[in-house]
């Protein structure tokens, strides 16, 4: 059974991946995604191994299983057996990659439109660049922050816990003891909030703070999570939860794991005791609607006794999605005039507030449909010139939004 679910595994990275064989780099990341396998010091080994199959090839065919792959595959019928298997894989990795036969493929991941070979870094300094980049300083984070348009309560929140967070480290250089405080949170909100965006930038802020070492995000939702049959789901989390660690685990819509069905309370109770297995080396920000997601944190006790801190996300007013639909002018570099500006304003500020829930998605939509609305205008002649470039917007490319007519409530004269 463990010989046939590596395998098939195995031969779906490779599929995935178009590749035409199934590698000892696809053989090595199977077994070492296993739960019962999880050497700390493997790690690196894993995402070395994942960065070699990350390269797509062309082939259309089923994957191959070559003579050497097949003998090692072979040997993986118990859990010892694919540990001793994982190991010799480990070993021929490091040696491979110490020696730079990698560093052909490295330079084509870095860049595919450039073939230098004046580098002489050595493969264990080019993947250093690519599995970690140099952390941010906390005063960088904090900007990235507070570049936010609104969300003041939730950069409040935010600050605090670097503050919190912050003290301890101080403590514990000092010897002395740290509150507990921990690293997992729950965003409420409607969609369009920033509720990601948020969570991409704590996971900066815990890595700069050294909380976690990679400071990833992994984003993901219940189909996820969730198999089709009993035993898949917690496999699944157990995979997703893995790709996470040294990182934040990201999942949108967390109250559809709440649902009645053995699988969602199959996928929590996997997710709370690996929480627990690997509280120093994982957070998991779990987001939804808020009476959602208060139904999700008290269906389970595990989930109230980790997750204490809550953050709420508010819905942008009017004026904060005109900003945000100039910070998208801004980044395109198109001009947007004060009168432009002000006709936006209006147009968010009569929308109905049903019709403002997609918040930062609405803006920015809007901003698409206004470019598509320019390019047919400044295309019209099949000349485009620079003064119709250097213009931007105009009210010609404003969308046409039909409002509803305003309703009378109560008595009123008939005309």
């Amino acid at each position: 059974m463990l010989r046939e679910e590596i395998t098939d595994r195995a031969v779906a990275l490779a599929k995935s991946s178009s590749q035409v064989d199934v590698t000892r780099e696809h053989l090595l990341v199977a077994i070492l995604e296993r739960p019962e396998i999880e050497p700390d010091d493997w790690e690196l080994w894993l995402e070395r191994a994942q960065l070699r199959i990350a390269k797509s090839g062309t082939s259309i065919e089923p994957p191959e299983i070559p003579a050497e792959t097949a003998e090692l595959l072979n040997r993986c019928s118990t859990t010892k057996a694919a540990w001793e298997v994982a190991d010799q894989l480990v070993q021929s990795l490091r040696q491979d990659w110490t020696a730079g036969a990698d560093k052909e493929r490295a330079t084509q991941r870095e860049s595919t439109n450039t073939q230098t070979k004046e580098s002489e870094a050595t493969s264990e300094q080019a993947d250093a660049e690519t599995v970690a980049k140099e952390p941010l300083d906390i005063d960088e984070v904090l900007a990235k922050f507070d570049s936010l348009v609104g969300m003041q309560e939730v950069k409040n929140q935010v600050i605090q816990l670097a503050h919190l967070h912050q003290l301890n480290l101080r403590r514990e250089e000092e010897g002395l003891s740290s509150v507990p405080v921990g690293l997992h949170l729950v965003f409420t909100g409607n969609p369009g909030t920033g509720k990601t965006t948020v969570a991409r930038l704590v996971a900066d802020l815990y890595r700069t703070l050294g909380l976690l070492p990679r400071g990833h995000l992994v984003e993901v939702q219940r189909a996820d999570l969730v198999g089709g049959y009993v035993g898949q789901t917690a496999l699944k989390v157990q995979q997703t939860v893995k790709s996470a660690m040294g990182g934040i685990l990201f999942i949108d819509e967390a109250y559809s794991l709440a649902s009645r069905d053995d699988f969602g309370s199959e996928a929590v109770s996997t997710l709370v005791k690996m929480m627990e297995d690997h509280r120093d080396k994982l957070s998991v920000i779990v987001a939804g609607y808020k009476q959602e997601m208060e139904y999700f944190i008290s269906s389970n006790t595990g989930l109230r006794s980790r997750f204490q801190r809550y953050i709420s996300f508010r819905d942008y007013e009017p004026f904060e999605l005109t900003d945000i639909f100039a910070l998208e002018c801004k980044q395109h570099k198109i001009k947007l005039s004060p009168e432009i500006r002000d006709e936006l304003l209006k147009l968010f500020s009569n929308l109905p507030s049903d019709e403002r829930n997609g918040n930062g998605r609405l803006a920015r939509n809007f901003f698409e449909i206004m470019y598509a609305r320019m390019a047919s205008r400044v295309g019209e002649d099949g000349v485009i010139t620079k003064d119709e470039l250097d213009e931007g917007f105009t009210v010609e490319d404003m969308p046409e939004i039909q409002l509803p007519e305003e309703k009378l409530i109560g008595f009123h004269r008939r005309n």
